[in-house]
């Protein structure tokens, strides 16, 4: 009997002879209809393995079969680990450090050369953004300090591109980097999370580079705004509770900061149809802002990278070898079932 792979994420439809093509093994793949609980349930009944970055209450009374879910994705927080049942393993897939690490210094460049702001003025005829006209000379990266608050894949590989632009690398980890990892790396500084004050007051720009958790819920927050430099920028390709809510948006109003880039963010929308505002607070109206929508780790490459690793898991749970990826705190990992 085949085992049989529910895939509960839309996107994935686009890449499903992809998917197919990628494992290896005889499986029976299919995908929901769409992410309500009434569509998925059914589905899920039969379903062996699941590939999905969320999963609900009704989801875990739903699975009878369920012995392992895929996030196609590192996120996991959308996961309610309650809902799962007993003897679950859940694995993540990562991948994604080269599109956020690019994304980074793409806003380090459009910060700091106000590119949104000269492109929406010239738009308008208007050239008070020209130099000879008066407006100040721009800045280059060269020389400039960039803090990096956790270095995992992200921010490693943030480090590894921010060396061609010559910028000066600090950071800070939970559980920082061996020694000869931190030189090829070029970083000048590396602290334990206790030394994260010293990393926003020397930065020019500050890149959140950590997951969710509840260590790192509001991780900044005003006083560690206020302890920025007022020409520094802050730049969240994480999750957007990573940073106060309210105190980010009083610090860019108040220009406590010069600047930010967000594509993590604290609403979303579920469908298209859903003209959802990602905050309750107007950063909309604000000048000193990069908004995007949740994209920096968005690139094909990077969902083909993921969609191989998830084959590549979906044949070891068929040939009963050991997973990669597992994360210990949400699965009940059987003998075979365990991270290498």
């Amino acid at each position: 009997m085949a085992v049989n792979v529910l895939a509960c994420e839309r996107w994935i439809e686009a890449y499903l002879p992809f998917l197919r093509d990628a494992i290896e093994s005889p499986v029976d793949l299919g995908i929901v209809p769409s992410t309500k609980d009434d569509d998925v349930c059914p589905l899920l009944a039969d379903a062996d393995i699941a590939i999905t970055q969320y999963f609900t209450p009704a989801m875990g009374r739903s699975a009878q079969r369920l012995r392992l879910v895929l996030a196609p994705g590192a996120g996991y927080d959308k996961i309610d680990r309650k809902a799962l049942p007993h003897g679950v393993v859940v694995a993540n897939t990562y991948e994604h450090e080269r599109a956020v690490a690019e994304y980074t210094l793409m806003q380090c460049l459009a910060l700091s050369r106000e590119l949104l702001q000269a492109d929406a003025t010239l738009r308008r005829n208007d050239w008070s953004m020209w130099n000879p006209l008066g407006h100040p000379f721009y800045p280059e990266l060269g020389g400039k300090t960039i803090g990096i608050v956790g270095l995992g894949r992200i921010g490693r590989e943030v480090a590894r591109l921010a060396a061609a632009f010559d910028l000066r690398r600090i950071g800070v980890d939970l559980f920082p980097p061996p020694p000869d990892q931190i030189a090829s790396l070029g970083l000048e500084f590396v602290g334990s999370t206790r030394d994260l004050d010293r990393v926003l007051r020397e930065s020019d720009f500050v890149v959140l580079a950590v997951p969710l958790n509840d260590a790192t819920r509001h991780l900044i927050g005003a006083r560690e705004l206020g302890l920025m430099k007022r020409t520094a920028y802050i730049i969240n390709p994480a999750r957007g509770p990573v940073v106060e809510e309210r105190a980010l948006y009083e610090a860019l109003r108040n220009h406590t900061i010069k600047g930010a880039a967000i594509d993590a963010w604290y609403r979303y929308p579920a469908t298209l149809t859903d003209p959802l505002s990602p905050s309750i607070y107007p950063f909309d109206e604000l000048t000193n802002v990069v908004m995007t929508p949740h994209i920096a780790g968005g690139t094909s490459s990077t969902i083909e990278r993921r969609l191989r690793v998830t084959a590549r898991n979906v044949d070891r749970f068929v040939r009963g070898e050991p997973l990669v990826n597992v994360i210990a705190e949400l699965s009940g990992a059987g003998p075979t079932l365990a991270s290498v």
